[in-house]
């Protein structure tokens, strides 16, 4: 991974799609955020993002976050309780070599775009699309200069 990580307009458009259709398939929430300045323990700065961007509120608990820290060369995919009950050992970690293996070849886009569609796959199986369903996280993408451990002043 490269130590600023980059998407380009036509790429943010084109994850914000691959979650729209994920949620097509699925009940399930999906957030991805870009920590540019994350630094010390990734699954802390992941929690730390999961609750800043208020992914723990959706009514069935059942939100994933696919968070992508640049400086120190992490993802982390974090699900909400819902999802973590439901899915297997080892799940968020096969899904996030396979990020890593993109990002490896600097195939950034196509890191994210294969989570999203991994991950929407397995989770409708569990958390089917429902008639009433109500899209309840935004799909952008969230790129960041702070992370949530830097004091908001912070520059680095």
């Amino acid at each position: 991974m490269v130590e600023r990580f980059r998407l380009g307009g036509d790429d943010r458009k084109k994850l914000r799609l691959a979650i729209a259709d994920f949620e097509r398939r699925t009940s399930a929430e999906m957030k991805v955020s870009i920590l540019n300045r994350a630094k010390g323990d990734p699954w802390e700065a992941a929690v730390g993002e999961f609750a800043r961007l208020g992914l723990s509120k959706t009514k069935q608990r059942n939100a994933v976050l696919v968070c992508v820290m640049p400086r120190i060369r992490k993802v982390v995919v974090l699900g909400d309780e819902g999802i973590h009950n439901a899915v297997s050992d080892g799940t968020w970690d096969r899904i996030v070599e396979l990020v890593l293996n993109e990002f490896r070849q600097g195939r950034y886009f196509d890191g994210l775009a294969n989570a999203i569609r991994e991950v929407g796959g397995l989770l409708a199986t569990h958390f089917p699309h429902q008639a009433d369903d109500v899209d309840e996280i935004p799909d952008d993408i969230v790129v960041g200069d702070d992370d949530t451990t830097d004091p908001p002043d912070a520059k680095t």
